[in-house]
């Protein structure tokens, strides 16, 4: 029973160490290979660099360009904004114009009417005359008879 448990014991020490050297062994290689990515990484810096330089440069003339453009449309929008408040002073002059008119119509309308009333009441005025013309010449004729 002992030699089956010192068997068992020294397999399974066996077992260990070659796990153990097996660790240190893949611990070794992780560490050379983290050092190989360490020197591609750095030797890839000055290629980084450059291409970060050329990207900058590209990034540059695309913000010139955009300040011209932003320059153009604001030019563009100061013009239609002058165009914008002429066309607005226009529209208030012609307002004030519409707005007279209607002033000047109302007043001939209100003189229209006036007319109409004196019309209706010299016509009414007449009526009465020529009534009053029947009955004196009634009052003529009936004095001759």
């Amino acid at each position: 029973y002992q030699r089956r448990v010192r068997a068992t014991a020294d397999q399974l020490s066996k077992s260990i160490i070659t796990y153990v050297e097996q660790l240190k062994s893949k611990s070794e290689n992780d560490q050379d290979t983290n050092i190989q990515n360490a020197i591609q990484m750095l030797e890839a810096v000055p290629s980084m660099i450059t291409y970060l330089k050329n990207k900058t440069q590209v990034l540059e003339q695309d913000l010139q360009g955009l300040v011209e453009l932003v320059s153009q449309y604001k030019d563009k929008v100061v013009k239609d904004n002058e165009k914008s408040k002429l066309l607005t002073e226009k529209l208030e002059v012609e307002n004030k114009a519409l707005r007279a008119k209607m002033l000047l119509m109302e007043d001939l309308m209100i003189r229209m009417e006036a007319n109409n009333k004196r019309k209706t009441n010299l016509e009414r005025i007449k009526a009465e005359l020529e009534e009053e013309d029947k009955s004196i010449a009634e009052i003529i004729k009936s004095l001759n008879t």
